[in-house]
């Protein structure tokens, strides 16, 4: 069973015989069980989340993945570095350089068993860089995964502060080899969102447009509104900041400001369930 520690991270004292708790004992009976000792600490760490993140592959060697979903300001992004399985690589240098607003953190090694990883910091005024240095541990050694990527080193970057006008944040990538074989530079983007959204919804006086527009020459259209909806469950009309596409336009058509939908007589089919999508950032 699990117990909180006391003051001196010592295992408290209770009664033991609670819960699961697995106690010595002689033929099934329960003996007096000794006050419990600390033996060590158990760190944990969250796991990465493949379908919230996105890929930037730097080569055929090493790839790169990032969150997906936008992220708050004063949020820690963890950049999970990766090998491909098959690849012989032993020993590379990944640089990573950020803009004003981004602080780079610590790294973590995801398997030091198999790799010896060593961060360096550096500071060139508007851009801060650092240099990880990834060594496989014995050339023999290599992961039996069945998996298409074997993570190698964790890297932690703190988003401080953020342009109002992209509502983005830069990381520019680049990978070194022995040799001094050198790729060429890939760049991610980190979007950072102001606020907890939940979703972003589209608002419309009807679902059905009938497009009549053909037989009479005159431009049918349906007004819409688009509102986000935030963990807290605030609604904010977003309609001025969002884009807008239609997937299909010989069907159905968007306003350049995303405040309408309409059908003109030049559409060349119908379609129930037409799709229009709404994106705001």
């Amino acid at each position: 069973s699990v117990q909180p520690g006391d003051a001196r991270g010592d295992c408290a004292g209770g009664d033991v015989r609670k819960g699961n708790a697995i106690r010595p004992g002689k033929d099934g009976l329960d003996e007096a069980v000794p006050h419990l000792q600390r033996i060590g600490a158990v760190s944990l760490y969250r796991a990465q989340d493949t379908a919230q993140l996105s890929e930037l592959r730097l080569d055929s060697n090493v790839v790169i993945w990032l969150p997906s979903r936008p992220v708050k300001q004063g949020d820690v992004v963890t950049a999970y570095v990766t090998v491909a399985s098959n690849s012989t690589v032993d020993l590379f240098i990944l640089r990573a350089k950020v803009k004003k607003g981004v602080n780079i953190l610590g790294t973590r090694t995801s398997e030091p068993r198999q790799w010896d990883v060593k961060q360096e910091l550096g500071n060139g005024g508007k851009h801060a860089t650092t240099t990880v240095l990834c060594q496989r541990l014995g050339s023999s050694v290599r992961n039996r995964s069945s998996s298409l990527f074997s993570e190698v080193v964790q890297m932690n970057f703190e988003i401080a502060s953020f342009s109002s006008l992209s509502g983005t944040q830069p990381i520019a990538w680049q990978v070194e080899y022995p040799r001094k074989m050198t790729t060429d530079t890939a760049v991610s983007e980190i979007f950072i969102s102001q606020k907890d959204l939940a979703a972003i919804v589209p608002l419309a006086t009807d679902t059905e447009i009938l497009n009549t527009a053909i037989l009479t020459g005159k431009t049918v259209s349906l007004p819409i509104r688009v509102v986000s909806v935030e963990e807290n469950s605030a609604v904010t009309d977003i309609s001025e900041s969002v884009e807008c596409k239609s997937t299909d336009e010989n069907v159905i058509k968007v306003s350049d400001r995303c405040d309408y939908i309409f059908v003109n007589g030049k559409e060349m089919k119908g379609k129930v369930d037409a799709v229009v999508n709404f994106t705001y950032q």
